[in-house]
């Protein structure tokens, strides 16, 4: 089976598995000569990412009861899969363009394509190194294993773009401030 076909079946089984009210609702799903589709509720107002970063002026337009329903609506998806939904998933995508958001800005976890069962009781699973550059945790640098806490990691990473409104990766720029996670631990230390 090849990389796309196992990613398009982990989506299937992980929406199939956990339903809750702020993960992305699968309407259903279709294979048909190599193509491979997945039908999903309408979210009116895109991704996370779209707003912080690609629409203009979308971050100013975010209030903070905003943020902080976008958060909680969030962390409340990740809590689901993490600690209810039987067996357990380990999403090893979070970020904010899989983050999506209705009319009335309520968040929902989306893409589990990456994704992995766990069974309860276990807080890791072996596999390969998956992720999106400035999400992924500094210890999946020296193993292979994808855990919860990486989630929560890169959920945390997520926080910062939408605190900061700045991507968690940013090439174009020095060294020492390219990194969001690194910018934001020299502030601390600096008192700011």
């Amino acid at each position: 089976m090849g990389l796309i076909a196992r990613e398009f079946k982990a989506e299937v089984e992980a929406l199939s598995t956990a339903q809750h009210k702020n993960l992305v609702y699968l309407q259903g799903y279709c294979v048909h000569d190599g193509s491979q589709l997945l039908i999903y509720s309408y979210m009116e107002n895109g991704s996370l990412d779209y707003w912080l970063h690609e629409k203009t002026d979308g971050a100013s337009k975010l209030d903070w009861p905003t943020k902080l329903k976008i958060a909680q609506g969030a962390s409340c998806g990740l809590a689901y899969i993490h600690q209810v939904c039987e067996p357990h998933i380990v999403h090893r995508d979070i970020k904010s363009s899989n983050i999506l958001l209705d009319e009335q800005f309520e968040a929902y976890v989306a893409d589990f394509g990456l994704s992995r069962l766990i069974q309860p009781y276990n807080t890791h699973v072996t596999t390969e190194l998956v992720g999106t550059l400035g999400y992924i945790p500094p210890e999946y640098s020296q193993s292979w294993i994808a855990t919860l806490r990486g989630d929560i990691y890169s959920f945390g990473v997520v926080m910062l773009e939408l605190l900061t409104g700045k991507r968690p990766m940013e090439v174009f720029r020095p060294k020492a401030s390219r990194e969001l996670v690194v910018w934001v631990q020299q502030l601390r230390r600096e008192g700011k």
